[in-house]
C-alpha cells in the first residue's frame, strides 16, 4: 500500500521517543541515577508486531484456546497502544486473570523478561493473554523496546542484597536473545 511503510517508520520513531522518555522513570523506580540506562540504550533495538486476532468463540476459553496464549514478553519493555476491542488480560499475583479496560488514547506499558532479569526480579514480567470474544476483528501493534545488542545486563546493585542475591549472571542482550530462542 502506498505510504504504509513510511507511516510505520514514523510510528516506530515516535514510539521510540516515548520509550526513551520512560527510561529515567524506570531508573528512578530502581533507585538508580536518572541517566543509568543512557549507555545501554545508546543503540536501542526495537521491533513492532502488527497482529490480527480473529474471533475465538467464547466456549473455546474452557478448551484452553486463546487468540494469543498466556506468555510473557522477552523485551525490556513493551508499549501497546490501546484499542476499542477488549480481550487483553493479565495474570494477577493471585493467579486469577483480569481483563484490562482499554483506555482510549493511551499506551499500556509492560515490563518484559529482560527488565525482570536485569532488575533481579524486583519488578516482574507480566503474564498476559488475549481472549477475543467479539464478532469483530481485533488488531494490536505491540512495540518491543530493548537495549543495544552489546549492552551488558548485570543485576542492578539496588536489586541485590544478602536476602536477595543476584539470580542471573551478567549477559549481553545478544547472548540473552540467543539463550531465549533456544528455550
Amino acid at each position: 500500500m502506498p505510504g504504509f511503510r513510511e507511516a510505520l517508520v514514523d510510528y516506530c520513531q515516535a514510539t521510540k521517543v516515548v520509550a526513551f522518555r520512560l527510561l529515567p522513570i524506570y531508573a528512578k523506580a530502581l533507585e538508580l541515577d536518572d541517566n543509568y540506562f543512557a549507555e545501554a540504550f545508546n543503540e536501542a533495538q526495537y521491533s513492532l508486531r502488527l497482529t490480527h486476532y480473529p474471533t475465538v468463540p467464547a466456549q473455546a476459553i474452557e478448551d484452553n484456546q486463546f487468540a494469543l496464549a498466556p506468555h510473557t514478553d522477552s523485551s525490556f519493555m513493551t508499549l501497546l497502544p490501546q484499542n476499542q476491542v477488549p480481550g487483553l488480560a493479565i495474570r494477577m499475583a493471585s493467579g486469577e486473570w483480569g481483563e484490562l479496560p482499554a483506555l482510549p488514547g493511551t499506551f499500556l506499558v509492560n515490563i518484559g523478561n529482560i527488565m525482570q532479569r536485569w532488575g533481579n526480579h524486583r519488578f516482574l514480567s507480566t503474564p498476559h493473554r488475549v481472549v477475543h470474544r467479539e464478532a469483530r476483528d481485533r488488531y494490536a501493534a505491540p512495540f518491543f523496546f530493548n537495549c543495544g545488542i552489546d549492552a551488558v545486563m548485570a543485576c542492578f546493585a539496588t536489586g541485590v542484597s544478602d536476602d536477595n542475591p543476584a539470580r542471573h549472571e551478567p549477559t549481553t542482550h545478544t547472548e540473552y536473545i540467543l539463550w531465549f530462542g533456544s528455550q
